[in-house]
C-alpha cells in the first residue's frame, strides 16, 4: 500500500493539512511537538478508526478524546481523508468522521 495524498481536518494540533506524497521513500521531519506522531496517529486512525472491535456497543478507545481538535482551533471538523493505492494499481479514497455522534467511514474507488 502506497499513501498518495490525505487532507486533516482536524485532528489534535494538526488542522487543515493537505500532504501529497512522491513516488519513493517521504521523510516527515519537523521540530519536536511539530506534529510528526499525530500525524502517524491520523494515518492509522483513518485506516483503523477508534472503535474497540468485538464489542455489541459502541464504544471507543482511551485515544478518541486524547486526539479531538485543540481548544481555540477554528475547525470543529475531527476527521479527513486519505488516498492510497494498492499494488494492483487500484486506488481508494477513505473519508472518516470522528465526533462523537458521527464517527462514520466511507471508502471510494479513485
Amino acid at each position: 500500500m502506497k499513501i498518495i495524498e490525505l487532507s486533516v481536518g482536524g485532528f489534535g494540533k494538526l488542522e487543515d493539512l493537505e500532504l501529497k506524497f512522491g513516488k519513493g521513500l517521504n521523510i516527515v521531519f519537523g521540530r519536536n511537538e511539530a506534529g510528526k506522531s499525530t500525524l502517524q496517529e491520523f494515518i492509522y486512525r483513518m485506516l483503523y478508526g477508534f472503535l474497540i472491535p468485538n464489542r455489541k456497543t459502541r464504544n471507543f478507545d482511551d485515544n478518541h478524546s486524547q486526539y479531538k481538535p485543540w481548544p481555540g482551533s477554528n475547525n470543529d471538523r475531527y476527521g479527513g481523508t486519505l488516498t492510497y493505492s494498492l499494488e494492483d494499481g487500484n486506488s481508494y479514497l477513505i473519508k472518516r468522521e470522528f465526533n462523537d455522534k458521527n464517527n462514520g467511514v466511507s471508502i471510494y474507488q479513485a
